[in-house]
């Protein structure tokens, strides 16, 4: 914590000590404001060290206002000035006891280390702008502590907690565990088999999901190609009420985080309210999973800013993950606040049903979209979209082969660009256009 409300008396007094050590001139003491004393030291300390405002190459800081490079600068401070204003803040009362303790342990980590050796940046302080970002950092934490107050009221009426906590949540983690519909998966925990843990995961994932018992588990591990890499796909198939499932997760881990996502599917099929979320959690060992209806999920969906440096001033907001769009490794997730059009967010409320694909499937089949397939092929191409994820406002053909042609002059083939695309015109076309005599000499690079 920070030490009481600072006085008229406390900020002039540091006021003149800064402009007596030349930390600042005159002018630019004036900036310094008591309300927030170390945001508007550090804001004035940007000015006047040229600080880059951000972009590339900058050294960010999250959620702190950057400021405009002037055409002068400081000279940088010493470690025996900074340790003396360590001194000086404390004695002035502007931090309490064990503010000061963790400063000084920061300071002593961050002295005489070689840049290799540094560990993590925001466990040490090293220069005078690591100081006044611990402060500020520290002093919007303080202001921001009757908002937790607020979040948690706000969860209880929503019915995602029973009740206050007995002592003050300190983590993320800690007001996670207050949730009553929750799932929680560590990994380290789990058997070693990959085909036994996706069982016990899936044992667990009745107990907080009703009516989702399968039948039929089957996990088997198996190889596919990606980007020129062999990889190893686990592959679950199961049935829920005589419907078939599979699903092909990657990469082949013990468990991996999207693995709820088929209980979303079984969901959907029974008219359910709620749907599963897992949070983002800055441990790679944890799956936490969570139950959501709309409002809960409406609540929890936005975004609230990423991590600090040394403090987090919403830290005890829970962060939703996304939706992974592509079954392929290392493919980025899709917050839930994006859309897809209006009033249609990617989310798993937004789910299709199973007899709501076959209704958009038998449509198109009407008006003759798909009369290069026979019958078989029509059940088997049917089957697959009724077994993929789709949301609202997302057109089936666009996950279907040979229905649709992307094309994007950044990432098309630069040999033969025209004669690439007239062919994938003719694939989606089913032999309606059948083009022949093709002349391309498009130079992609040289064209003006």
């Amino acid at each position: 914590m920070l030490g009481q409300a600072q006085s008229d008396k406390q900020v002039e007094a540091l006021k003149q000590y800064l402009i007596e050590e030349d930390f600042f001139s005159k002018e630019e003491a004036q900036d310094i404001s008591t309300d927030y004393l170390f945001l508007s030291i550090y804001k004035r300390y940007n000015k006047s060290q040229g600080y880059p405002l951000g972009g590339s190459g900058s050294c960010m800081t999250y959620g702190l206002p950057r400021i405009k490079r002037p055409k002068t600068y400081k000279a940088p401070k010493t470690d025996d000035d900074i340790e003396r204003l360590i001194n000086k803040v404390f004695s002035l009362k502007l931090i309490d006891t064990a503010t000061y303790s963790d400063l000084v342990t920061k300071f002593e980590g961050g002295r005489d280390l070689n840049f290799s050796d540094r560990p993590p940046y925001g466990s040490y302080i090293s220069t005078l702008y690591d100081l006044w970002v611990y402060l500020a950092e520290k002093e919007r934490q303080e202001k921001n502590k009757p908002l937790l107050s607020t979040y948690l009221d706000q969860l209880n009426t929503l019915g995602l907690i029973e009740k206050d906590p007995l002592e003050p949540p300190k983590s993320r983690l800690d007001i996670l565990n207050l949730f009553q519909q929750k799932l929680v998966l560590n990994r380290n925990e789990l058997p070693d088999s990959i085909a036994e843990a996706y069982k016990y995961a899936f044992e667990q994932m009745e107990k907080l999901v009703p009516g989702s018992q399968v039948t039929d588990l089957h996990v088997s591990i198996e190889p596919f190609e990606y980007s020129g890499e062999e990889l190893q796909s686990a592959v679950i198939r199961f049935s829920h009420e005589g419907i078939p499932y599979t699903s092909y997760l990657n990469d082949a881990v013990k468990v991996e985080t999207w693995f709820y996502e088929f209980f979303n599917k079984i969901l959907t099929e029974q008219g359910a309210e709620k749907r599963l979320f897992h949070v983002n959690l800055p441990s790679d060992s944890l799956i936490y999973l969570l139950l959501l209806d709309q409002n809960q999920f409406n609540f929890l969906k936005d975004y609230h800013g990423g991590g600090h440096l040394f403090f987090d001033p919403y830290w005890y907001k829970i962060e939703l993950g996304g939706y992974k769009t592509y079954n392929y490794p290392r493919t980025p997730q899709i917050p839930y606040w994006y859309r897809i059009e209006p009033g249609s967010h990617i989310s798993p409320h937004n789910l299709l049903s199973r007899s709501q694909i076959e209704e958009r499937f038998t449509t198109y089949d009407s008006i003759g979209l798909f009369s290069y397939m026979n019958d078989a092929q029509k059940r088997e191409e049917l089957q697959k979209l009724q077994n993929s994820f789709l949301v609202k406002g997302e057109p089936i053909l666009y996950r279907m082969k040979d229905m649709h042609l992307e094309f994007d002059w950044t990432i098309f083939s630069e040999e033969k660009p025209f004669k690439n695309a007239v062919q994938g015109f003719a694939a989606i076309s089913h032999g309606e256009f059948n083009p022949t005599n093709f002349k391309d000499k498009f130079p992609m690079w040289s064209h003006s």
